[in-house]
């Protein structure tokens, strides 16, 4: 989940783990309770956290973050929570550019891995359900996170308070017109800055037709939360008397080896 900065309102007792610990906050999985309005405010024990499993792809610190509130309460005692998933292949055709490096002058010519956007939605129908949606692209520009608002007010009168779009920041998906237009250091021809666009406006289509089907695929489910540790992230920005003079080791640098894991 650059990851576009969820909107929904994340309780408090389920901020971000570094400004928690900062503060001297307990960070187990039985904290205060803080529960959206459509799951039973309930505790439970302490799960052990499963630390030796393969990396989780980043978009689940958007998702743990977003929903641990809810997950902290449906253990195999708790309430049952209505839950739906839903994916859609967003490969784009080609030839286009790809973001997330300036360097970068020709358009990508083959696909190596295909692309998916997912989307989780949870709550019932008349209960304010909440949607996530999580895309493999560089970010996620405001103007595609509007269209999909407005299609999900307009289908399910849902609150844009409601739904967060984020992207997992990869490096070899497409460029849009929406996110980081400025990556480039020369002005894109315009037979590439069409494609790019007509891409773009495709993708909303698709990241809409992703959340509705997850909305429809809603069953009964229960949800759980746990932390992993992940060692390689470290500091890696040098700063010398203020100014960024590259990449390098900072072993003294704020790092968070903490992965929240929503199941």
């Amino acid at each position: 989940m650059n990851r576009e900065a969820s909107v929904f309102p994340v309780p408090r007792c389920h901020a971000p783990l570094a400004e928690r610990r900062a503060s001297g906050a307990k960070s187990s999985v039985a904290e205060p309770k803080c529960a959206f309005p459509w799951a039973a405010q309930q505790e439970h024990p302490a799960r052990p956290a499963e630390r030796k499993r393969g990396v989780v792809g980043v978009t689940l610190w958007g998702a743990a973050l977003f929903a641990a509130g809810l997950a902290s309460a449906a253990d195999a005692a708790g309430p049952v929570v209505s839950v739906g998933v839903a994916k859609v292949d967003i490969t784009p055709e080609l030839p286009i550019r790809l973001s997330g490096y300036q360097s970068r002058a020709t358009e990508a010519s083959r696909v190596e891995l295909r692309l998916q956007a997912r989307a989780l939605a949870m709550g019932a129908a008349g209960q304010e359900p909440v949607v996530l949606i999580a895309a493999e692209l560089i970010g996620v520009g405001e103007e595609t996170s509007a269209a999909v608002a407005a299609a999900l007010r307009e289908r399910h009168r849902l609150d844009r308070s409601r739904l967060a779009v984020c992207a997992t920041h990869t490096h070899t998906g497409p460029a849009l017109a929406d996110a980081i237009p400025f990556m480039f250091s020369k002005d894109l021809p315009a037979e590439e800055a069409d494609r790019i666009a007509r891409y773009t406006a495709t993708l909303r289509g698709k990241l809409i037709e992703v959340a509705l089907a997850a909305l429809a695929d809603r069953k009964p489910a229960r949800l759980a939360w746990g932390e992993g540790k992940v060692d390689f992230a470290t500091q890696r920005r040098t700063v010398v008397d203020g100014k960024w003079k590259g990449f390098g080791l900072v072993p003294e640098g704020p790092v968070d080896h903490v992965l929240p894991v929503l199941k």
